[in-house]
């Protein structure tokens, strides 16, 4: 597969302080690649790198093959979708207004941009009639976030780069925000670049994540390979260490991809196997292996990710005992 995004032994020095120290990284065509860390482990930078709002003091990152200082600038970043924590929708723009921006900069006849608008905003659940109009003013923090997806994708880009874009919300608009991604993502086919400091949202966003400290980055992979393989032992920590505090508040897909069995249900089972969601936690995974020996593990398009019984939760119990409340 075609790489769209590749660093090759790039650095970042701030003055005397080198934040990113000789990175290596390949984002293919079309994946959903997630960069996360602890604060300062140079996930941002690295993000910022890829559309030159910073640039390295050493190496060189390649978009499509082509260093990426070799583009004009505005075409680098026409090529690319952004969206930040900090939510920046204009004040002074409808919603209409903010997510056309782009589209209009670049020549769309202005005919065909409230269609484009109305379409989107139908497209992540917003009901163009009673929101096209408004202001960012009078938008929830989650609406104004769509927004701002909508906005760095109006145009088609092919790369997206999101940089830790639902941190400020509450869980419930966080989760569903998530589900958006994956949803537009299967539309569009583009590629992602997400940055993190949340594991359990890396495990949902990914379908490769890299995990960073101290400008390095340690390892990246799949989720199920950096669970059983964790090339060192500050990457087993961190990954075991994104469970919260409180064990029963795991994410079940935490424990399938922990698990190094692979599980099959059995032929005469059928009839005994319930249903759950990848965002259900374990102490809900407990109440339904309460009425069934086999949970089918789901993500949120209901496409089937594996099994757990009994015997396997009980392994992942024993392996992180040390993490109960």
């Amino acid at each position: 597969m075609t790489n769209a995004i590749e660093f090759k032994n790039v650095q970042k020095a701030f003055g005397e302080n080198t934040v990113i120290s000789g990175m290596d990284m390949n984002v293919q065509q079309g994946e959903r690649f997630v960069l996360v860390g602890s604060s300062g482990s140079g996930k941002t930078t690295s993000l910022k790198m890829i559309n030159r709002l910073e640039l390295p003091t050493g190496g060189e990152v390649l978009v499509n093959g082509k260093p990426a200082k070799e583009y004009p600038l505005q075409e680098l970043r026409w090529m690319m979708g952004y969206v930040l924590q900090q939510i920046a929708l204009f004040p002074n723009m409808t919603v209409t207004q903010n997510i056309t921006l782009i589209p209009e900069m670049k020549g769309t006849p202005k005919s065909q941009l409230q269609e484009m608008a109305d379409s989107l905003l139908e497209q992540v659940g917003l009901d163009p009639v009673k929101y096209r109009g408004r202001y960012p003013r009078e938008l929830s923090g989650g609406e104004q976030q769509r927004i701002g997806i909508l906005r760095a994708i109006s145009s088609d880009p092919p790369i997206v780069l999101m940089d830790e874009p639902f941190s400020a919300l509450d869980p419930i608009s966080r989760a569903s925000l998530q589900d958006l991604v994956l949803d537009l993502h299967q539309k569009l086919n583009n590629t992602i670049v997400f940055v993190t400091h949340d594991m359990d949202e890396a495990l949902k966003i990914g379908d490769r994540i890299g995990i960073m400290s101290d400008g390095q980055l340690l390892q990246a992979a799949s989720p199920q390979e950096i669970a059983q393989h964790p090339v060192n032992d500050f990457v087993r920590d961190f990954f075991r260490g994104s469970v919260s505090k409180n064990i029963y508040d795991t994410p079940v897909s935490k424990i399938l991809f922990t698990d190094q069995s692979i599980q099959e249900l059995p032929n005469d089972a059928v009839e005994d196997v319930a249903t759950l969601s990848e965002d259900a936690v374990l102490r809900d995974l407990f109440k339904v292996l309460s009425a069934k020996n086999y949970v089918e593990i789901t993500d949120h398009t209901g496409y089937k990710k594996g099994y757990l019984n009994r015997q396997r939760v009980l392994n992942y119990l024993s392996q992180n005992e040390d993490q109960g409340e």
